[in-house]
């Protein structure tokens, strides 16, 4: 990709961070996946966000996160642990006496460990001892 100034005939590359230029100024007109374009020029995007058009970048969605810039995806959360909010970092362990896996987006227990019951937290379930 090239592009020109003003009324010459000589033709300048364009900006290895851009997808595509403007042929007459050589301002991004897009960029590479995981940057954003931002009045000419491509950012890469925060960590906690991701860019898959070219352009924007959004927040990784609620089971996922991203502890990268400049990425085209989010990461799924490891098995044992999950993440109940947007443009997250990392990923939150579930309550260590599930017996199997939480669900990806609220932490909740699926079962207990032997010994222990399900009880209804604010944003996820917890275990506690059985019979107190």
């Amino acid at each position: 990709l090239t592009y020109s100034l003003g009324a010459t005939t000589e033709c300048t590359k364009c900006r290895d961070e851009c997808r595509s230029c403007d042929n007459t100024n050589g301002k991004c007109t897009s960029c590479h996946l995981g940057n954003k374009l931002v009045n000419g020029d491509c950012i890469p995007c925060p960590k906690g966000e991701f860019s898959n058009d070219y352009m924007t970048c959004k927040q990784c969605p609620q089971h996922q996160y991203n502890d990268k810039e400049g990425q085209a995806k989010c990461a799924d959360c490891p098995i044992n642990q999950y993440q109940n909010d947007t443009g997250k970092t990392s990923c939150i362990a579930c309550n260590s006496l599930c017996r199997s896996a939480c669900t990806k987006t609220t932490g909740v227990c699926q079962t207990c460990k032997a010994g222990y019951k399900l009880e209804d937290g604010i944003f996820k379930q917890i275990c506690s001892k059985a019979n107190e």
